[in-house]
């Protein structure tokens, strides 16, 4: 490796030098998305629903919250795509969906938002 890559790599090194890379985004400036907004008409906005889970046999003592969206088109009757993320919901995911399934963009698609479990602690007071 050059003297001038090293140089480089190490301007994105953080001076604790655990070795994670970072972006220099100071200057970066990104264009607006419409499906970042809400759609106006709120026919075609999707429902999303809250649930928790809190009987694990797996994990015993943990609990999980967890999020579908249904779309406004879905028909119950006709087949949809399914898509599960493990993260929770984010990046306003279920405002994007609505807009590209409401510009035809993308199939009709029921989302399936998993968030990580959480410990419950219990209490022997």
């Amino acid at each position: 490796m050059s003297l001038h890559a090293k140089n480089k790599l190490s301007s994105y090194l953080p001076a604790c030098g655990c070795g994670w890379l970072r972006q220099d985004i100071s200057n970066k400036s990104y264009r607006f998305e419409p499906a970042s907004v809400p759609m106006p008409d709120s026919a075609l906005r999707g429902e999303v629903l809250t649930f928790t889970f809190s009987h694990s046999v797996i994990y015993p003592g943990t609990t999980r919250t967890y999020w579908i969206y249904i779309p406004a088109a879905y028909k119950p009757e006709t087949p949809a795509c399914l898509y599960v993320a493990m993260d929770g919901i984010s990046f306003n995911t279920p405002t994007v969906f609505d807009y590209l399934i409401a510009k035809k963009e993308m199939p009709i698609t029921i989302g399936v938002f998993v968030q990580a479990g959480k410990i419950m602690i219990l209490s022997f007071c």
